[in-house]
């Protein structure tokens, strides 16, 4: 399979109509498309350590949720670097975002799937109408106890919560990632709560007045379980094609 095959199977799984107005992912490089694909690495952004490990690793292919661009490349800044390191190593970048968040299987649904939140149905803004899930839990919890699950199955240092910890939960949205534009369509449709990655500051007292409780889990610890998904589209399209995952972070967290 050549790396344009490659891409070609991916993007009919996650196509390119779930992507928002402004996201520019996709193809990033290709500077050989017949090139063979025998390694992929997979993560979740395109940072400095993905770039080094694909080009060192002599991986065909980098693929990742996070595109590497935003927009033009714009000369002298890290991203436009690390996209002429690809380009002049051969190495293909590939990133699926909104798509991602949006398609079935994808972040929103495997997040739905480790909370335990069951007939999930997309929602979303006006951008992007479903990208995110709502749905219910099995029973009835605190939510103090969904805090809880999260940080567990997420595997957190920490989650933030609306501050009132006793208030009961049944129905849930989710929405990985940056989902403050999704507070009041979650608030809408009855959600008792919105589980995301990062909420602006300002956020948390609109969602007060609108009665919707908030669980931010972090922008990374709500999408990095995608990662997972693309290595399997990419095992689906060729099971000789070798797969790895970096899992890795530009911060850490005190304990």
């Amino acid at each position: 399979m050549t790396v344009k095959q490659l891409y070609e199977y991916i993007e009919k799984i996650l196509p390119v109509r779930y992507s928002g107005e402004i996201d520019t992912d996709g193809a990033q490089a290709m500077p050989s498309p017949t090139r063979e694909v025998k390694r992929v690495l997979v993560a979740l952004d395109p940072y400095r350590a993905a770039v080094e490990r694909a080009i060192s690793g002599g991986f065909d292919v980098l693929l990742t949720h996070h595109p590497l661009i935003y927009g033009e490349a714009v000369e002298g800044t890290p991203p436009a670097k690390w996209l002429g390191e690809l380009n002049s190593a051969g190495v293909a970048a590939f990133s699926f975002h909104m798509r991602l968040d949006a398609a079935r299987d994808g972040v929103n649904d495997i997040l739905c799937r480790l909370l335990g939140v069951c007939d999930a149905l997309p929602f979303g803004d006006d951008e992007v109408p479903d990208l995110g899930r709502i749905g219910t839990l099995g029973e009835e919890i605190s939510l103090f106890e969904l805090a809880e699950r999260t940080s567990q199955v997420l595997k957190t240092k920490s989650v933030k919560y609306s501050n009132c910890s006793e208030k009961k939960i049944r129905r849930v949205a989710v929405a990985g990632g940056a989902t403050t534009d999704f507070i009041a369509p979650a608030a809408a449709l009855g959600a008792d709560v919105l589980i995301g990655g990062e909420f602006k500051h300002h956020a948390w007292g609109y969602a007060e007045g609108l009665g919707i409780a908030l669980v931010e889990a972090g922008h990374y610890h709500t999408e990095n379980p995608v990662c997972e998904r693309l290595a399997e589209i990419v095992r689906s399209a060729d099971a000789e094609i070798e797969v790895d995952i970096l899992d890795y972070t530009p911060f850490t967290c005190v304990k």
